[in-house]
């Protein structure tokens, strides 16, 4: 077998070496983020009423250190004589833009304090976008259709999900015993839940249970006659 010095040249054989070791390079990263990630959990959360029965569509939120607001603002649409989404969650220092959708006007307005503000009759293109600065949940309201009602959740916990049929949600990535918040939030519940937790061993549950009767799961609809 001929030595490999006598078919490449210096030149090649230096671009040869510098391959194989680029290559290696990209391997050994690929198996760093790989335990990276293996050492990022998810948690999985269960909402339970007082009756032990699940809870869908409640939000759930997680502590992040993202602190990053996005450039385009959120949308929350007027379709259909309802607010769209229902319930939309932006980080704290967003902007929402609130365009209309229907033939008919609208009078978008919010009492929510701090966060409280109105945007005059008009229809089609949006206002200039609202700036929400401060966390909490803003209700909002039309004050020509008393039967729209919208929300707006204000947070710095930028990683959420909705629970399932079944009461439940999985979130993450969280790290391992690391102390984080997960909080729980939706028009049916009164108060606000929240939970510390710290992912030690294999337990990666969160069950909340609450206490208080829910409020209706219905969400109030347009009259019939609405564009009569």
């Amino acid at each position: 077998m001929r030595n490999l010095s006598t078919i490449l040249s210096p030149a090649m054989a230096l671009q040869l070496v510098i391959g194989c070791a680029a290559a290696v390079l990209v391997l050994c990263q690929s198996v760093s983020a790989d335990a990276e990630q293996s050492n990022q959990e998810r948690v999985e959360v269960e909402v339970l009423d007082r009756n032990g029965d699940p809870v869908p569509d409640v939000l759930v939120m997680l502590d992040t250190n993202d602190h990053s607001i996005p450039e385009e603002p959120f949308v929350m649409d007027q379709r259909g004589m309802q607010f769209e989404p229902y319930v939309l969650v932006i980080p704290r220092g967003a902007s929402v833009t609130f365009p209309n959708s229907d033939p008919v006007a609208h009078h978008v307005y919010s009492f929510t304090k701090p966060n409280n503000f109105v945007l005059p009759l008009y229809k089609g293109e949006a206002p200039e976008p609202t700036l929400f600065e401060h966390e909490g949940v803003v209700v909002l309201g039309c004050n020509i259709h008393d039967h729209m009602v919208g929300y707006i959740v204000v947070t710095h916990q930028k990683v959420f999900a909705w629970t399932d049929e079944n009461g439940r949600a999985s979130i993450g990535p969280v790290k391992p015993e690391i102390a984080q918040n997960i909080r729980i939030w939706s028009p049916r519940i009164k108060l606000n839940k929240e939970k510390t937790i710290s992912l030690v061993g294999e337990d990666r549950s969160v069950q909340f249970k609450l206490s208080k009767r829910l409020r209706s799961a219905s969400r109030p609809q347009a009259p019939e006659s609405i564009y009569e």
